[in-house]
């Protein structure tokens, strides 16, 4: 329902955190509609992302994300 400018934290190359702005065009539960900023294959950090900062290396385990859960 909110649209509007986020910020998330990426895993980028070599597993370095780098910072991305994505615009959202809503929200569907805990889910956000992400409307551009992020490119196919963005690894975007959903747990432990207030203990990183951009330039930390971290040990990513990756996670299936349901692009239905966002959809319905």
């Amino acid at each position: 329902v909110a649209q509007g400018t986020k910020i998330v934290s990426i895993v980028g190359p070599n597993n370095i955190v780098a910072e991305k702005t994505i615009e959202t065009e809503s929200r569907s539960g805990d889910a956000y509609i992400v409307k551009q900023g992020l490119a196919p294959g963005d690894i975007v950090i959903i747990g432990g992302e207030q203990k990183v900062k951009p330039g930390d290396k971290v040990d990513p385990q990756l996670t299936n994300a349901s692009t239905q859960d966002a959809a319905s």
